[in-house]
């Protein structure tokens, strides 16, 4: 009977022990896992670049918009500005000061021997620009555009006879007495004698006396 020698028998036991080997196992499993590691990360980075792709694209669309977002916020704020200038001018319009109330108390408060020469209104407005902040970025109207009108009023008359200080004050009682003047002026020092000539007869030949005098009236200050 043959004797059969394989010579490569040993060959072969090392080669299926060195397969068995645990190192070189795990060397495998971890060069997998590198493996899938780059993969993942290869997938991540073009994800990436797309979205980068996709934000510099929206980037360069928003810089086409933002001038037009600019002027559309700068039109915004004229057109709020004219509004509110509108807005005062049309308060100032119709609550502006009458004369005709003035008049009409004038009339009805005049007493004997005083005659009024003069009736002299002045009107002065001080405007002041709106009060606004910024709030989270956006600006905020604080206090909006308003004027200011004070209103004064001199009233020239004449006094004949005598007691000329008597009458003259009767005059004023009687102009602060008016609903008008009484609504109006709510400090009697706003009701003032500003001049008083001394006593003259009229050169055309008139033989009575009489006086010239001023009243200054102020009235309150009205903020619209």
């Amino acid at each position: 009977m043959p004797i059969k020698i394989n010579f490569l028998a040993e060959r072969i036991e090392a080669e299926a022990a060195r397969r068995k080997d645990p190192v070189l196992r795990s060397g495998w499993w971890a060069a997998s896992l590198v493996l899938l590691v780059l993969l993942y990360s290869g997938t991540l980075k073009m994800k990436q670049m797309k979205l980068d792709a996709e934000i510099k694209g929206l980037e360069s669309e928003y810089s086409t918009w933002e001038p037009k977002e600019a002027k559309a916020k700068e039109t915004i704020t004229k057109l709020r500005e004219v509004e509110d200038k509108i807005g005062a001018l049309y308060n100032l319009g119709t609550n502006r000061f009458l004369w005709g109330p003035v008049l009409n108390a004038i009339q009805f408060s005049m007493i004997p021997n005083v005659n009024v020469t003069l009736l002299q209104g002045k009107s002065s407005y001080v405007s002041k620009e709106k009060e606004t902040k910024k709030v989270g970025g956006q600006t905020v109207v604080v206090k909006p555009a308003r004027v200011t009108e004070t209103v004064s009023l001199t009233i020239g008359a004449k006094c004949f006879g005598t007691a000329f200080d008597s009458r003259i004050n009767q005059f004023k009682d009687a102009l602060l007495s008016s609903s008008f003047f009484e609504e109006n002026i709510t400090n009697a020092n706003n009701l003032e004698l500003s001049e008083r000539s001394m006593p003259q007869t009229d050169p055309a030949g008139g033989l009575e006396p009489f006086v010239v005098f001023n009243l200054q009236c102020r009235f309150p200050p009205v903020t619209r």
